[in-house]
């Protein structure tokens, strides 16, 4: 008893680990989104509206990306690009979901083919 109780505060303990290290990695790339927004002589705000509406790791390295690459950048252009990373996760996500139901679909198809095989 004593070893699963173990194991399992081992393995609660990793997960705990793990959630507060993406915490700080995305508390990272919040604060790098805001820093590259000031520099393009925008304000800190607009910088974490960004950040905030991006959501996810990925989506915020883009940016990050797409800030360190241009020079000179109006405000609208870099909400622009914050919209455009968000479609592209929208469509990533709704593709994901399509492709999941449709292996669905697809089993449930070879399931039926099955019994009126038998």
């Amino acid at each position: 008893m004593r070893i699963r109780r173990s194991l399992i505060s081992d393995f609660a303990g990793g997960l705990i680990h793990v959630w507060q290290e993406n915490d700080m990695r995305e508390k990272e790339y919040r604060e790098e989104i805001v820093a590259l927004v000031k520099e393009k002589g925008h304000p800190a705000e607009l910088g974490m509206v960004i950040a905030d509406s991006l959501g996810t790791e990925k989506a915020m390295i883009r940016m990050i990306g797409y800030l360190s690459r241009i020079g000179e950048v109006k405000a609208e252009d870099i909400a622009d690009e914050m919209l455009a990373i968000c479609d592209d996760r929208a469509r990533w996500q709704e593709k994901k979901a399509s492709e999941y139901y449709q292996e669905k679909y697809n089993q449930y198809l070879f399931e039926k083919k099955m019994e009126e095989d038998d």
